[in-house]
């Protein structure tokens, strides 16, 4: 697996285009950035999709950014997280092939934000996501445009 570990100023201005985008640009202190995802923008509908469904979506994306929450209570399951993949530290966010994405969104209830390269919201895994089976629901901001073509 590939991945480039992103700095702190990085991480922060993914994280402020994704309030300024779904919320009203400020992340309160102790609030998880998800909780600060309090609307959807005009031009956009939302669905939960399934991993599986998510990344076919993905595939004419070179590479995506993993976003990890860094809210307090996601401290433990984000350092385990990372620690799977061999990162023996907690940093706040990773560039990674598509095709290296999945693992980030099966494994634990860590809380991830995916953007692309452009810093927009693809979708949001977090501890509150439902399972049917073995499969996870993440939540997705869907372009009405792709929506109306699907």
């Amino acid at each position: 697996m590939k991945f480039l570990k992103l700095n702190r100023t990085e991480y922060e201005r993914a994280i402020m285009k994704i309030l300024s985008d779904f919320g009203d640009g400020t992340l309160k202190a102790g609030q998880y950035v998800l909780d600060s995802i309090t609307r959807i923008p005009d031009g956009f509908s939302h669905i939960r999709l399934k991993v599986a469904e998510f990344l076919l979506r993905l595939e004419e994306l070179g590479e995506v950014l993993v976003i990890f929450d860094q809210h307090p209570s996601n401290a433990a399951s984000r350092l385990q997280l990372l620690r799977i993949f061999g990162i023996d530290e907690d940093i706040p966010a990773l560039r990674v092939s598509n095709s290296d994405l999945a693992p980030f969104l099966i494994n634990g209830d860590c809380d991830l934000y995916i953007v692309d390269n452009n810093g927009r919201l693809l979708a949001v895994a977090s501890h509150e996501d439902e399972t049917f089976g073995n499969e996870r629901r993440i939540w997705c901001p869907i372009p009405l445009e792709k929506v109306n073509a699907d």
